[in-house]
This record gives structure tokens, sequence and C-alpha cells, in this order.
């Protein structure tokens, strides 16, 4: 009899995951990921062995379940797995959905695979129904591509922006901020329009961002050495002051680059005016001090050409 208030031991799933039916399979380990409980390694490696064992009987939701599943659980398989699963991913991809689709690029990137043949197969697929995406759908496969830095090619986004556009007011705030993010990581040209009607849209949003938000937003527009609009940058400087207790340090150094970025000098900048203002030292203003490449950025008036510091971590 399994001891519930230990858990399953690796002896007990030895014995049950043969009798599971590939829905089963798939369903244990997505209820794993949804719990927040981890399994031992050792449990997991013989989860993927059983997975590995069944792939040609799952459906695309069950093989987008249990990637999205170990991505959350932070499980690495081996390589051969990899080549298997993918192989099995390329034989359903005209049966996943949007949500699935997204889902599985998500897990490819919070477990850094590296793009290959079956990343291109996926988004082929993908942009033939982009506009059936939802919000959240888009924004995933966008980030995704982001943090794998793999650029999908001018036909892919020119497909992606027309898209995403329909959905700029279902993002969240945190989805604007990862979209714009992406984009600057894949260091992608994009039309006037569409970026200043995304800004706008983010204008009249500002409201609802965090500091880290905020920093990651202005960051990404800078590093698209795109300047906004005065009211949109006037809207934005208040936001700082509003909410420059809540910003680390990097935050306030990506805030303080972008705005020099954007022709703020001395006290124009923002960061200065408010760092210049304050009555005693805050954590913020340590970290600061305490990091060299921090520090340059924020002081940038007595440097050249301040290189552009590290991405806000997202």
């Amino acid at each position: 009899m399994i001891d519930q208030s230990q858990g399953p031991s690796a002896e007990d799933i030895s014995e049950i995951l043969p009798l599971l039916s590939p829905k089963q399979l798939a369903d244990a380990i997505w209820g794993f990921a949804k719990s927040g409980h981890t399994p031992d390694n050792d449990i997991m490696m013989m989860i993927a062995e059983e997975v590995k064992s069944k792939l040609d009987k799952f459906r695309s939701q069950d093989l987008s379940n249990i990637i999205w599943a170990m991505a959350v659980l932070k499980y690495q398989p081996e390589s051969a797995w990899w080549d298997e699963f993918e192989r099995q991913v390329y034989k359903n991809v005209t049966d996943f959905s949007g949500r699935e689709l997204a889902n599985l690029m998500w897990a490819f990137a919070i477990l850094e695979r590296q793009p290959g043949w079956i990343t291109d197969s996926v988004l082929s697929h993908a942009m033939d129904s982009l506009q059936s995406y939802s919000a959240n759908s888009l924004h995933l496969v966008l980030w995704s591509l982001g943090k794998l830095g793999h650029s999908p090619g001018s036909e892919w986004m020119a497909e992606f922006l027309r898209a995403s556009q329909a959905c700029f007011f279902q993002f969240t705030p945190s989805e604007m901020a990862n979209i714009i993010w992406a984009f600057a990581k894949l260091g992608t040209k994009l039309p006037d329009m569409w970026l200043d009607n995304f800004l706008m849209v983010t204008q009249w949003r500002f409201p609802s961002f965090s500091a880290k938000l905020l920093s990651i937003l202005v960051w990404s527009t800078a590093m698209m050495e795109r300047r906004p609009s005065r009211e949109w940058m006037l809207c934005f400087e208040q936001q700082v002051r509003e909410n420059f207790d809540s910003f680390s340090g990097q935050e306030l150094a990506c805030v303080a680059w972008a705005l020099r970025r954007f022709g703020y000098t001395g006290e124009a900048n923002a960061v200065i005016y408010m760092m210049e203002r304050q009555d005693s030292f805050r954590h913020v203003d340590f970290e600061i001090l305490s990091n060299s490449k921090l520090l340059s950025q924020v002081c940038f008036e007595c440097f050249s050409s301040p290189a552009s510091p590290a991405s806000p971590n997202l």
C-alpha cells in the first residue's frame, strides 16, 4: 500500500507506470506540474522512459501537456528522448491547436532546446493559423522565439504582426512587455505604424505596469532605436516618479540608459532627477554603487557612449 503522507516511492511508480494508458500517463505528469509537486529525478527518469515507450500513442494535446509539464518541473530529458519526441511532434503537427503549439514552444524555450528542424516545422504550421490564436498564445510563441534567439523570417513575422495588432487591447501588461522585449532581442525591424500603435496602447495602460515591466518596455523600445512620442515620454516619466521606490538597481539602470538614448541628459533624465532628491540612501542605491556596470549606466554623463545594460530579468 502507498503511504500517502510520504508520496509514492520509486518502486511504487515503477509498478504503476506500465498500467497507465497514454492519456492517463500524460494527465499524471500534467497533474504533478499543476500541483507544484516535483518528483525525484529518479522518478522523473522512469516517467520519461515510459513516455518514450508510448510516444506513438499520444495525441497532440498529450504531447503538448507532457513537455509543458516537464518544463514546469524543470526536468531536462536526454538527447535521445528529445529526438524521439520531436519526431512524434512532427507526425502530429497538423493536429496541434494554437494553444498546444504555444505551450510546446514555451517548453522548448524554458528547457533551452535549441531551435532546429522541428522548430521550423512548428512555426510553418502555426503561420497559417496565427489569426485564430488567442492573445496569450501569440505572446507565448513570440516570447519563446526571443528566449531562444530564433528569428522565424520576414514572412512569418509579417503574419504575426497582422495577428497581434488585432489583440493589442487583449494583451496584459506583462505580455506587452514580453512581446516588445522579444522583438528587441531578435533585432526585428518593426513597421513604424505597428510600433506607434503598440506604444500608444501601452501608454493608456501605464498605471497597470509594474516597475519591472516599465523597465523592460523602455529598454526594449530604446534597443529598437525608436523614440516614442513626446506625450508617451511625459506619461512614462510620471510613472517612473510614482514607482521610483519599486525599481531594482538593474531596472533603474535600464531606464536611465533608455532615457539617455532618447536624448534626456542630466536632470532631464527622470532617474537622475529622482536620485538627486532622495533624503537618504536606499537599498537600491547601494545595489547600484556596488556594481560598476550599473553605476556606469546611471551616471552616464561621466562616460562617452554607454553600452546597453543587460535587459531586465524576465
